[in-house]
């Protein structure tokens, strides 16, 4: 008998959702990272199901997006009086005229050490902009590779967890056929305690594989932060040109 799912149709289309709306093409595996629990083969296949279905649409997502700001725009569409218009457009032109004429004192004083200053800081930037790019390159490398032995690891103890749940439904099985059939004690208990031996065995080797996953996934965790500010100081160093 399989074990019953951990999570719910309703989990896979709301994270499924999320992942469109962010531009992201789910899958098992990215459902799979933020869910935290199910196997990866049978989220696919759920996945597969639901959009072939019609519950996960991008279509859907853009048309209801599309909605929403409709509904926001009639929202803040209305009419002011006369009065009101002509006032505001007087203070606008009026704050226009102030802006215009303090943007222009401060150009014509600045605009000698600015052009200098920015030289200086221009060289600066990129420097600093090509070191941060290497990094970034270094960071994601480092992180595809951390990602995928993850995910292998995951594999492997999505498989063994299938091995396990086999055998411990073989061992049930050969406990009731001991019970039952006394008479072949021997033969039983020999297969039995081969059986349970094999058991022992998958336990031990998946108590490991979850030791293995835990260290891969704290040093995933870290590397992701590291790449998260690698990419933060990028956008910080890199040349902003007027």
């Amino acid at each position: 008998m399989a074990r019953p799912k951990s999570y719910t149709d309703d989990d896979v289309i709301k994270i499924a959702t999320q992942l469109i709306s962010k531009g992201k093409k789910p899958s098992g595996w990215s459902i799979k990272e933020v869910l935290g629990r199910g196997k990866i083969s049978a989220i696919q296949s759920d996945l597969d199901r639901l959009i072939k279905s019609g519950h996960i649409s991008v279509e859907a997502l853009n048309a209801q997006d599309y909605k929403e700001c409709e509904a926001t725009r009639a929202f803040l569409s209305y009419d002011l009086p006369v009065e009101l218009q002509e006032l505001l457009a007087k203070r606008e032109e009026e704050l226009c005229k102030v802006m215009r004429d303090m943007t222009n004192a401060l150009n014509n004083k600045a605009h000698e050490h600015y052009e200098t200053m920015m030289a200086i800081r221009i060289r600066d930037l990129d420097a600093k902009y090509n070191l941060t790019y290497r990094a970034k390159e270094q960071a994601e490398a480092d992180y595809a590779d951390i990602e995928e032995r993850l995910k292998k690891q995951v594999e492997e103890k999505e498989r063994l967890e299938d091995t396990i749940e086999e055998l411990e439904l073989e061992l049930a099985e050969s406990r009731q056929s001991h019970s039952e059939l006394l008479q072949h004690n021997l033969k039983l208990t020999s297969n039995l305690n081969s059986i349970t031996e094999k058991y022992e065995i998958l336990q031990g080797t998946y108590q490991g594989i979850n030791e293995q996953l835990s260290a891969l996934q704290n040093e995933y965790t870290s590397l992701k932060v590291k790449l998260d500010s690698a990419l933060s100081e990028n956008e910080s160093h890199k040349p902003q040109h007027c």
